[in-house]
């Protein structure tokens, strides 16, 4: 593919022009930027060096672009030519065309493979579109006669408000490209004569506005397949909100079927090709049959109770006995996924522990002589329909959570024997494939079964949901947020999925097969180079060393950690403890399990977590009042602080531990330097407690915190005295920073970490704690994040804690980065608009 390199006097402007151009190339396309001089600030001016340096970065066999400004920007790039091999000028070609329109449209044709000829042609071009506009040339009047001639056709009346601008006339020639056929567009409402549908130059003097009908021909093998998809993708306004579609969105609620189509949107049947763009939740490749996610349906008897007594004990059973299936699920998903992520059933047990909802339902059976079922089936409907009623759109999605537990009980009713699935949702039966869903509630991701699921593709969610987080664990490629047309997949239909470019195709063709079955051998073949390494350290490539460690949820998974190769436990969630138990732990009890996590680690260090609970993972024998938001309220560090004999046992048995184990403590949910003031009280009081008695205890224990709250991140001044580390949770911090609720698909893509709103806290984390001599961890998600890794290491961090699964190729990804280029990268990537921006400057970076 034909690199390019855009060499201007401004770097900021170069840098805008490339991220343009990137939006309408599509994927692979390498673009090189030599904007300003190659001097502190980057002062205007040009630098030949600097222009020499960006085409060595996007050096093809096929050839590189230079599009250039004005003035010392032409001088620049002739005498960069004289800095590189002799052999290369022959495939470097300097255009005369217009720096922003034309790097647009040469990105354009480059993405689609076209000659280096080709695309200077196109770029040289890029000015027709303007000057049409603008009345600067003739338009063509000539009536469309070329549609005469033989060849399928497709006639589209333009509703998109701004009619066939920029982004989706790319797409539209992007799409024509990609099949084996000759596609025309003409303006039949300018009256503008037919032009090659795969020109960005020519669509876009066509000029087509909102209302406009335009014609589209094509011959050729895939002339039906090009027009199909061309439809697809008016259909979806191409590619641009439509008045309706949100609203849609937001009301389809996880694991639920969508609104009916009202006539404003639906799901159109997707053309062989379709490649459909969604983000990367869990990396890998698989290609199989599509496995339609169904909930199973409960067949509900409407008879009356025959014996009431006996009605009324076998709710009571199903309650219990459903309980039970919840238990078994939260277990099931601790061992796979963390104690964290399984927590979200702690507060489905409640459900079933709420006389708000158990007393209807006997009163339905034993006062008005309904069947358990109808009586159970009414009792939870009443309850949903008073949380869908509620305006605050949080408490609504309890609504489905509720309805979910309820299913689970009138299985139980229904099937006393359990010979149904706990989770009431499996994909159809068949071969092993990838299974479709709208979005896995923790219920159905609990219940997929890994050697049946190839991969997970979702219409809606994000990739720091509960079943994208649970997918990464059991290693399941999975791609979410791949809009509403994926529910238009029929059952069986072959899908392409890539967990790493975030793509789903539909029924791709052989060629593509075969690119991804090639990209998969590669990516076991890196796989296997990096479990090779997984236990050598992490070093830059400029010798800095960086501390990869595991997240853990309990003893159970030291052993797989220590096999990835983690250099120690970042994050070691205590919870597993005291959601398992049925009173609350002792010290000796706490001090016990600790010590087997450390003593398992072999001397290397571990960082635990204080307890992490609150009113959405409540303990039996701790009571808290129900709140409407738990994540914002009485949990963590507060918890502690608000109940100290839980904190001091806690601390207590940590230092036990710490008198011979490399074992620190970091509080969780800090939001101010009074509560770090105040836990560190109550760690003097265990120590003087523990002394008094006679027990060993280190002569220090290093002290952090989490940094999950934007207030700690903003006023981490104030904390650089008060501790020794700082880790930053950054699943809690993006979902804060941009109140987006991970567990809400209708915005859990907005929670990404990769925000620059999120990465300029974490730059202001790493500058406070570089200067103040404290270290600096990240152990949320992004941790593992490859194409975020040299983004962090270029905001300062050392250490990072993940998914032990993640960890060798987190190391490999060390390994390949230059401290240097990376502080370069982060620089962009924290003036840059939006997580999509940034993860295309990783993307081209990388």
């Amino acid at each position: 593919m034909v690199g390019l390199v855009l060499v201007c006097h401004s770097a900021r402007l170069a840098e805008s022009v490339a991220e343009l151009a990137a939006q309408v190339a599509g994927k692979g396309l390498r673009i090189g930027v030599a904007g300003g001089l190659d001097l502190p600030g980057s002062p205007l001016g040009t630098d030949a060096v600097r222009v020499a340096r960006a085409i060595g970065e996007v050096w093809s066999e096929d050839g590189v672009l230079v599009l250039m400004d004005l003035g010392s920007a032409v001088l620049s790039a002739e005498m960069a030519l004289d800095l590189l091999p002799e052999e290369w000028c022959d495939r470097i070609l300097l255009t005369e065309a217009p720096l922003v329109e034309g790097a647009v449209a040469a990105a354009v044709a480059a993405g689609l493979g076209d000659s280096l000829q080709k695309v200077a042609e196109e770029a040289r071009g890029a000015l027709a579109a303007k000057a049409a506009h603008l009345g600067s040339q003739a338009a063509s009047t000539q009536a469309p006669a070329a549609y005469t001639a033989t060849g399928a056709t497709l006639q589209i009346v333009m509703e998109n408000t701004l009619g066939l601008h920029m982004r989706p006339a790319a797409l539209l020639v992007r799409t024509a490209a990609g099949f084996d056929a000759e596609v025309a567009v003409a303006n039949l409402t300018a009256g503008r004569a037919p032009v090659s549908a795969r020109s960005l130059n020519a669509v876009a003097t066509l000029g087509v506005r909102r209302g406009d009908e335009i014609l589209l021909r094509a011959s050729g093998p895939q002339a039906d397949e090009a027009l199909a998809a061309v439809r697809l993708l008016a259909d979806d306004n191409w590619g641009d909100p439509r008045e309706g579609v949100a609203q849609a969105v937001a009301a389809a609620r996880p694991g639920r079927p969508l609104p009916a189509d009202d006539g404003a949107v639906h799901v159109p049947a997707l053309v062989s090709g379709t490649v459909l763009q969604g983000l990367p939740a869990s990396p890998g490749i698989a290609v199989g049959g599509a496995r339609c996610l169904r909930a199973a349906r409960v067949a509900m008897p409407d008879s009356p109770s025959q014996d009431r007594k006996a009605d009324g004990a076998a709710l009571e059973r199903a309650v219990a006995a459903a309980a039970e299936d919840i238990r078994g699920l939260r277990e099931s998903v601790a061992a796979r996924a963390g104690s964290r992520e399984a927590a979200i059933f702690d507060a489905h047990l409640l459900f079933l522990e709420d006389e708000a909802l158990l007393g209807p339902a006997r009163e339905g059976v034993k006062g008005e002589g309904k069947s358990a079922a109808r009586a159970w089936a009414d009792a939870v409907e009443a309850a949903a329909t008073s949380w869908d009623a509620l305006d605050d759109p949080y408490l609504r999605a309890r609504a489905a959570d509720l309805r979910s537990v309820g299913d689970q009980v009138l299985r139980r009713l229904l099937d006393p024997a359990g010979g149904t699935d706990p989770s009431g949702a499996s994909p159809a039966p068949g071969a092993p494939g990838i299974v479709v869903a709208p979005d896995l509630s923790p219920t159905e991701a609990a219940g997929l079964d890994p050697a049946h699921v190839l991969g997970v593709a979702c219409a809606f969610g994000g990739p720091t949901s509960h079943g994208a987080i649970l997918a990464r664990s059991l290693g399941i490629p999975a791609v979410v947020g791949a809009g509403r047309a994926l529910l238009g997949v029929a059952e069986g239909t072959v899908l392409a999925l890539d967990g790493e470019a975030g793509t789903v195709t539909v029924d791709p063709p052989a060629a593509t097969v075969r690119a991804l079955e090639a990209r998969r051998a590669e990516r076991a073949h890196e796989v296997a180079e990096a479990q090779s390494k997984a236990h050598d350290p992490a070093v830059t490539r400029d010798g800095t060393l960086v501390h990869v460690e595991a997240n853990v949820a309990g003893p159970q998974d030291i052993g797989p950690a220590v096999a990835a190769g983690a250099d120690g436990v970042g994050l070691l969630r205590t919870e597993f403890l005291f959601l398992t138990a049925d009173h609350l732990p002792t010290e000796d009890e706490q001090e016990r399990a600790y010590r087997a996590v450390a003593e398992a680690l072999g001397g290397r260090p571990l960082t635990l977590r204080t307890l992490d609970v609150g009113a959405d993972k409540p303990l039996p024998y701790l009571p808290l009042e129900r709140e409407p938001n738990p994540n914002l309220g009485l949990r963590g560090i507060r918890l502690g602080l608000s109940h100290p004999e839980v904190l001091t046992a806690q601390l207590c048995a940590a230092l036990r531990v710490a008198a011979d184990q490399p074992l620190r403590v970091m509080f969780p949910m800090v939001a101010t330097a009074d509560e770090v003031r105040r836990a560190r009280l109550f760690l003097d009081e265990a120590r003087a407690t523990l002394i008094a008695a006679g027990v060993r205890v280190p002569e220090r224990i290093e002290v952090g915190i989490m940094v999950e709250v934007p207030a700690a991140a903003l006023l981490v001044q104030a904390f650089v005295p008060l501790v020794d580390f700082f880790s930053l949770g950054t699943n809690d911090l993006a979902q804060c920073v941009l109140a987006a609720d991970r567990g809400n698909a209708a915005v859990a893509a907005l929670a990404d970490a990769l925000h620059p709103a999120v990465l300029r806290l974490i730059d202001t984390v790493a500058r406070a704690a570089e200067e103040g001599g404290r270290s600096v961890a990240v152990c949320g998600e992004m941790a593992g994040d490859l194409l975020a890794i040299p983004l962090l290491l270029g905001l300062g961090i050392t250490e990072l804690s993940m998914a032990a699964a993640r960890i060798p190729l987190a190391k490999q990804a060390v390994r390949a980065t230059d401290r240097g280029a990376a502080r370069r990268l982060a620089a962009r990537a924290l003036d840059a608009e939006s997580a999509a921006d940034v993860r295309r400057l990783a993307a081209r970076a990388g």
